[in-house]
């Protein structure tokens, strides 16, 4: 009989991360379908009303403060992460790091783009045009907030300021959330569906950066830039480019 971990089980069984990987794929397709086939929803619509009837100006002037914190918190928060691995001498996570960022990034938002001409849904404001599901400010700062706090979990960073900063983050993440249905700009199972790829997103990050610290090519990479190698390669690109064009 095969146990837990037995070598005769797969690969995909024995790691956790990747059945998580696979049950939240299932599940946004699976959220997608639904959507595509009953996209008007009653509970839906009642959700957002009712958190529309708790409306107080300052919630709505905060709830308007996140959504646009996050909206590209990459953009924002990236430069900041790669100056602290700079100022901490962790010049290959730092190169790691963006490199990382910018993969998953495109990954994640192909797969949105993806999500949303299955489902086919309208967003609640008539006038927005872009297809509602998933929720891209949700999905966005998930993954991207996870893979702060994953990668603030190795630094040398004592326990409290470690602590302060994935609270800060994942407080966040549940924020942003809510924002985007107390807003109406999107429908509850956008931001479900957003959680999930964002979640997917965080795996994806955090699987790469792990596999890229193991590989030399990255070695290789910082050891040109800092010679200065890449550079006159590009130059001598250019100039046997140029001379062909003449």
């Amino acid at each position: 009989m095969l146990t837990a971990g037995s070598p005769s089980q797969p690969g995909f069984i024995r790691n956790p991360s990747a059945l998580v990987a696979v049950g939240l794929g299932v599940l946004l397709i699976a959220l997608a379908v639904v959507i595509r086939l009953a996209p008007d929803s009653g509970a839906e619509s009642s959700l957002m009303e009712w958190m529309r009837s708790r409306n107080a100006p300052r919630l709505y002037g905060f709830m308007e403060s996140v959504s646009g914190f996050t909206g590209n918190p990459g953009l924002m928060l990236a430069p900041v992460v790669t100056l602290a691995l700079l100022a901490l001498g962790r010049v290959r996570d730092a190169v790691i790091f963006l490199v990382v960022g910018a993969i998953v990034a495109v990954g994640v938002y192909a797969t949105d783009f993806t999500l949303g001409e299955i489902a086919g849904r309208g967003r609640p404001l008539p006038w927005e045009t872009r297809p509602s599901y998933p929720s891209g400010h949700t999905s966005g700062s998930t993954w991207f907030f996870i893979f702060v706090m994953f990668l603030v979990a190795r630094s040398s960073l004592h326990d409290l300021g470690k602590g302060g900063v994935v609270g800060v983050l994942t407080t966040l993440i549940v924020f942003v959330g809510f924002s985007r249905v107390f807003l109406h700009r999107h429908w509850p199972l956008d931001v479900v569906g957003g959680y999930a790829l964002g979640a997917l997103g965080a795996l994806a990050a955090i699987w790469l950066f792990e596999a890229l610290r193991e590989s030399n090519p990255i070695d290789n990479l910082i050891r040109r830039v800092r010679t200065g190698s890449v550079i006159r390669s590009v130059i001598r690109s250019g100039s046997q480019q140029s001379g062909q064009a003449g």
